[in-house]
Parts: C-alpha cells; structure tokens; sequence
C-alpha cells in the first residue's frame, strides 16, 4: 500500500493563542493542585 499525505497550513499562532493556551494549561494545573495537592501554587504561577 502506497500513497502521498500533503498538509498545507497558513495559519499563524498569535499572542492571543498563546494567552487562550496557557490560560486553560493554568487552569488544568490548578484543578490538579485541588485534587491532589500538586504542583504547588507558587509554581504554576511561575
């Protein structure tokens, strides 16, 4: 079995995808900080 895969992007990341991004990785941290009590406050705001 043989084919070609092509994938064409022009999409750029910008600065609000960045902030969409880390917001919601903050917020999975901080759910996993009430359920189990890692990582440590401190660290996820660094």
């Amino acid at each position: 079995m043989s084919g070609s895969y092509t994938r064409s992007a022009s999409a750029s990341f910008t600065i609000t995808d960045a902030r969409y991004v880390g917001g919601r990785v903050g917020a999975d941290l901080r759910l996993l900080h009430n359920l189990y009590g890692k990582p440590d406050l401190d660290r996820i705001e660094d």
